[in-house]
This record gives structure tokens, C-alpha cells and sequence, in this order.
């Protein structure tokens, strides 16, 4: 299944790519991809739901057809929460479920909890993300978790600014899960 995204520009300058399928009066799920996926990892989702859901999946901030600010400072969680919820305001979805796997679903989790608060997220599905407030306390007291972890730092590592330039994205993961 082909999904046709379209540009949505968000409240703070950002744009997304989206996809935006299904009634536009049923509840709306809202997808969030993980690391280095795009839009299409809930493709299979998708087809199966939209005829129940309206199911709304952006490439995030950084991704593919979206914005990618230049600065670091651009891509702090808050941000990336944010534009889920100016996201559902410029679509006009009060109310929605967040989904998110791996990457998207640590940012999910942020939505979760920011949507408890305002009343606007109803429900919440993460796959393959731990818990924000457990995962640092495991990393703490668990060393086969904190060993399984390390190649997160191979992505903060500015040297390796030069192997992403000359091979890209495919240079970075293979020097990671070496």
C-alpha cells in the first residue's frame, strides 16, 4: 500500500509530511516511527485501520520530507513532543490515541504523559521504548542493559561527523551494531 503524505506546517515554522487517512469524524490514532524509519513503517497499520480510524502519521522533525532545522538545540524532546500536539492542532483532532515504536515511541511517551495533563491523549501505545522514568534507573543498576546500550553513543559522537558525510547513514549503523 502507497500512502500520500502532504505537508503540514506547524504553529512553530516546522513542516511535516504526513499521512492522513480515514474518516475524519472517527477517533484518531496518531503514529509515530522509530530510528531510521519514516511514515511507511505503519503502513500495514494503517491499511488495517483506516476504515474504523483516522490514522495520522508524520514523518518527524529531521526525517525524510519534513523540516530539518540545523541545530541540536532543535531536536530536544520537548520540541518533538511539541510538534505532535501543534500537529493535532493543525489538523484540528482535539482528542487522539498516540502509537509510537523505538525513537518515536520514547517521544510517545512524552505525548502520553504531556496528555494526561491537558486531557487530550486518551490512550497510549509503545512498542520497544522503555519507560522514561525506569529505563535510567536500569541503566544504573543493570550492566547488560547499560553494555546493550552504548551504541547510543556512537550517535552523539561528533567524530564520527566525517563517516556519515562520506557514506551516510549506513556508515554510522554498521560502525554501531558492529
Amino acid at each position: 500500500m502507497e500512502l500520500q503524505t502532504r505537508q503540514v506546517t506547524l504553529a512553530n515554522g516546522i513542516e511535516l509530511a504526513v499521512v492522513d487517512e480515514g474518516p475524519r469524524d472517527a477517533p484518531v490514532l496518531i503514529f509515530l516511527h522509530g530510528f531510521p524509519d519514516n511514515h511507511r513503517s505503519w503502513r500495514h497499520q494503517i491499511a488495517h485501520l483506516k476504515d474504523r480510524y483516522r490514522c495520522i502519521a508524520p514523518e518527524q522533525r529531521g526525517y525524510h520530507r519534513s523540516s530539518k532545522p540545523q541545530d541540536v538545540a532543535s531536536y530536544t524532546p520537548d520540541k518533538l513532543i511539541g510538534d505532535v500536539f501543534l500537529l493535532a492542532d493543525a489538523l484540528g483532532v482535539d482528542r487522539f490515541t498516540i502509537i509510537g515504536h523505538d525513537w518515536g515511541g520514547a517521544i510517545a511517551w512524552g505525548v502520553a504523559l504531556m496528555g494526561q495533563m491537558n486531557g487530550r491523549v486518551t490512550r497510549a501505545v509503545i512498542a520497544n521504548a522503555p519507560h522514561p522514568t525506569i529505563f535510567p534507573r536500569i541503566l544504573w543498576t543493570n550492566r547488560v542493559q547499560r553494555e546493550a546500550s552504548q551504541y547510543m553513543r556512537t550517535f552523539r559522537d561528533t567524530g564520527n561527523d566525517e563517516l556519515v558525510r562520506e557514506f551516510g547513514l549506513g556508515g554510522m549503523l554498521i560502525k554501531a551494531f558492529k
